[in-house]
């Protein structure tokens, strides 16, 4: 194990990560009951004084609990998550492609994001997740998680503000090295005929200086174990893992048969 954790056996370790699971979902349905009682006590209660107290106590503390409790035991579940079998998983990635490799012209950061079309109206923060390199097929790539929020302020000057986070975008980046001296490709026709192909919706797709770029709007998560698997079943989570890696082989299957613009002895 890195970082000298100790390795648990798979019965404790399972045992662990189900109830950090079930913490999180514990504390999320008390948040969800909390907001919803401050609701209630908005329209229910009669006395102005009484009105704002019970509203702000129920409804911003049931955000608090599924928040900061919630996903404070989210958290927990994916560090120990990646603890115990972080080995498992760079296994895994190296052996569908390769080593991490990330060239300077693939990156995906937030100045790069600030690029591409992925959201419909503002965003102001971003979050890039299990960003890796690698090459499929002799294609060299990067693709990573990305998530997008759009934080804003609402309230009245009488009555104060508050932050607000909305997330307007959640889905993956892919990107490719194409070809020297491939023709144009028509990228309308092909973002139709992918969107019909891949599980999402394509946001974005375009070729610049070489690098063919995919924006899928999507709850799909590269290198990532499903958040619907029980993960008392550590097999399934081994397996939601490798499912993760397939998935973006498919994608890049389908990328791939563009021998315009990838060289059509490129093997599987």
């Amino acid at each position: 194990m890195t970082g000298g954790m100790e390795r648990m056996p798979d019965a404790a370790l399972s045992r662990k990560l189900g109830y950090y699971q079930k913490m999180a979902a514990v504390w999320r349905l008390v948040g969800l009951a909390g907001a919803v009682g401050g609701v209630i006590a908005f329209f229910a209660v009669q006395g102005p004084a009484l009105r704002a107290v019970l509203t702000a106590a129920l409804f911003f503390g049931g955000i608090c609990c599924a928040v900061f409790l919630g996903g404070g035991a989210q958290k927990k579940c994916r560090a120990l998550l990646r603890e115990q079998l972080g080995d498992f998983f760079r296994a895994e990635l190296e052996k569908a492609f390769g080593p991490d490799l990330r060239p300077p012209a693939l990156g995906i950061d937030e100045p790069f994001l600030k690029t591409l079309s992925l959201a419909e109206g503002a965003w102001e923060e971003s979050e890039v997740g299990n960003l890796r390199g690698g090459v499929y097929r002799g294609v060299r790539f990067t693709a990573a998680n990305v998530r997008l929020r759009h934080v804003y302020r609402r309230g009245a000057p009488h009555e104060g503000y508050e932050t607000c986070s909305e997330e307007v975008f959640r889905g993956l980046i892919l990107r490719c090295e194409t070809r020297e001296g491939a023709p144009a490709p028509r990228l309308a026709e092909w973002a139709q005929t992918l969107g019909r192909q891949i599980e999402g919706k394509v946001c974005d797709l375009r070729r610049e200086g070489g690098v063919l770029t995919l924006a899928l709007e999507t709850d799909y998560g590269f290198a990532a174990v499903a958040g619907s698997v029980d993960l008392r079943d550590l097999d399934a989570a081994r397996e939601s893992y490798r499912r993760s890696l397939r998935e973006l082989a498919g994608v890049l299957d389908l990328l791939l048969e563009n021998t315009a613009l990838f060289a059509a002895e490129t093997e599987r």
